[in-house]
């Protein structure tokens, strides 16, 4: 058990490639000297962000990305590679050297990721520090994915600890609209544990003092008209405009939705762009959005692919991302990769952006749809340097932020 915290991967998945990584650290002066965007040949567009590696991950499609490093074992990038259906074929599976749906071995997963499992698995979150796991996975006598709690101190016995679900998923509850946990983000130091609810527009907080029995302590539905969340992450701000002392600190979720679907997708026929969000939840009986932001439309909807978030670096160097620094960097599909100003939780600021070229093994997302980068999930190493996946075969991207310090 080497690794710090790592997010678990969807199931599905075919390969995961391990990559040592020797970037040098950060530089601002340095980097405030590097060519223009317009040099970088790998660069549709770019603004303050600078690319400052590379590798081309064998064309396969990637999902999951997590950046590690510590004296025992170095510095890698995990990436986690991921098989859309777009061509509706099988792929080859490396290991067994036959075509299998998604590349996996036969009754694992198949379109629609069915086989044996009761819904599916997808991300989870795994702590160094106390030796659980916590998986978004689903289970019989609910209608859908929940959170379950294992204890994996000893992986030889692997021990059931709990689940958090929200109220109307178990059989039989009232008041379902679809909520499928997407994955935990993880705050063992404050006992709470954060949750996004894909197919609807319910967000989540339990309180997890005692992991046996997680308490519910908030939720709230903004859909409509907003969409499906993804990544939701806890930050606290000492100073926000126009709060006193007497009204500090304050605590706010950082919500960033999925684009998914053929809503999300060229020509968006959907009636909302999926956005990100600022929820105040400092009082937690009473949970309130203050703000949204979105990547203008301009002309990413005939772009082709998914236009809009995928998720936010939820960790630095493999622990939960606190944001101290109140930037945000957010994977945004065929908008590239996008950097925000949290600063005023009231009003976010964009800082800068970088948007990949396609290459020639790059591919169409789905059938019918364009070729168009579509940056799938970005994470952050121990020097600040984020690392981009693209879903369509493009590669791994390396970013260094060179713009100013909110």
């Amino acid at each position: 058990m080497q690794n710090q915290i790592a997010r678990g991967l969807a199931t599905g998945a075919i390969a995961a490639a391990v990559f040592t990584i020797g970037c040098q650290a950060p530089n601002r002066e340095s980097s405030a000297a590097a060519a223009p965007a317009t040099a970088d040949a790998r660069a549709d567009d770019a603004r303050n962000v600078r690319l400052v590696g590379y590798h081309d991950l064998q064309g396969r499609e990637s999902l999951v990305v997590t950046a590690l490093s510590d004296a025992a074992n170095g510095s890698w990038v995990y990436v986690g590679h991921h098989e859309s259906y777009w061509d509706a074929k099988p792929k080859m599976n490396p290991i067994t050297g036959k075509d299998e749906w998604n590349g996996t071995s036969p009754g694992s997963c198949g379109p629609g990721c069915g086989g044996p499992f009761i819904m599916r698995a997808h991300k989870g979150w795994w702590s160094q520090d106390t030796g659980y796991f916590y998986a978004a996975s689903g289970e019989p006598g609910f209608r859908n994915v929940v959170i379950q709690i294992f204890d994996l101190k000893d992986p030889r016995a692997p021990k059931f600890v709990g689940r958090a679900w929200l109220p109307s998923q178990k059989d039989g509850e009232p008041g379902y609209e679809g909520q499928y946990a997407h994955h935990p983000v993880v705050d063992e130091v404050n006992k709470r544990l954060y949750v996004g609810y894909r197919n609807s527009g319910w967000t989540a907080e339990f309180d997890i003092a005692d992991p046996a029995k997680p308490r519910l302590v908030w939720s709230l539905d903004m859909n409509p008209p907003h969409r499906g969340p993804h990544t939701v992450s806890p930050i606290v701000y000492d100073k926000v405009p126009n709060f006193g002392p007497s009204a500090l600190p304050r605590k706010y979720a950082f919500v960033v939705d999925e684009a998914a679907g053929t809503a999300d997708m060229a020509p968006c026929p959907g009636g909302v762009r999926a956005g990100s969000y600022m929820l105040d939840i400092t009082n937690e009986g009473r949970p309130f959005p203050v703000s949204v932001w979105q990547v203008p439309v301009g002309d990413f909807c005939s772009k082709g692919g998914r236009f809009g978030p995928h998720q936010s670096a939820e960790t630095v160097n493999g622990r939960i991302n606190r944001f101290e620094n109140k930037i945000a960097w957010l994977a945004y599909f065929n908008a590239g990769i996008r950097v925000l100003d949290l600063s005023d939780p009231y009003h976010l600021q964009e800082l800068g952006y970088y948007i990949p070229k396609t290459n020639e093994r790059s591919h169409p997302i789905d059938k019918g749809q364009p070729v168009a980068i579509q940056i799938n999930d970005v994470d952050i190493d121990h020097r600040g340097l984020a690392y981009a996946s693209d879903r369509i075969g493009t590669g791994l991207f390396i970013l260094e932020y060179t713009g100013r310090t909110p």
